[in-house]
C-alpha cells in the first residue's frame, strides 16, 4: 500500500514539475514575441511605406 502512494506522489510530483516546465516555457515564448513584436511592426510599416512609393 505504501508504494502505491509513493508512486502516486513520484507522480504528481512530476506531473507538477512538467507543469511549470511548460508554463515556463510559454513565459518565454511570449517575452520573445514581445521583445521581437516592435521590430516586426516597424519591418512591416517599412515593407507598406516601400510599397507605396
Amino acid at each position: 500500500m505504501l508504494s502505491v502512494t509513493m508512486q502516486q506522489q513520484v507522480m504528481d510530483t512530476c506531473m507538477y514539475r512538467n507543469c511549470m516546465s511548460i508554463s515556463d516555457l510559454l513565459v518565454n515564448q511570449v517575452l520573445v514575441i514581445h521583445s521581437t513584436l516592435p521590430f516586426s511592426i516597424c519591418y512591416e510599416l517599412f515593407l507598406v511605406m516601400s510599397n507605396k512609393t
